[in-house]
């Protein structure tokens, strides 16, 4: 069930243009308004490199749990890792 929805919310944001960028976008906005950032850029790099640093440390992590236990183990592992 957790892995279908991992898959859903993938496929989403592939096929939405990227909604989590949307999303950061919408919140970069506010921010300058509120001054809390001088720019959108400046909250927008941040946002961005902690969601490239998932999509590497993801698959990392997975290999290594296969690697050191098995393939149902790390699958409930990042599961596990996924409710969090």
């Amino acid at each position: 069930v957790v892995m279908l929805v991992a898959c859903l919310g993938g496929a989403g944001n592939g096929l939405s243009s990227g909604l989590a960028m949307c999303v950061g976008s919408d919140f970069a906005v506010k921010r300058e308004e509120q001054g809390s950032a001088a720019s959108k850029a400046e909250y927008l790099g941040p946002w961005r490199t902690m969601m490239d640093l998932g999509q590497l440390i993801g698959p990392c992590l997975a290999g290594q749990l296969v690697t050191c236990l098995s393939l149902p183990a790390a699958t409930a592992a990042c599961a596990a890792i996924g409710l969090l």
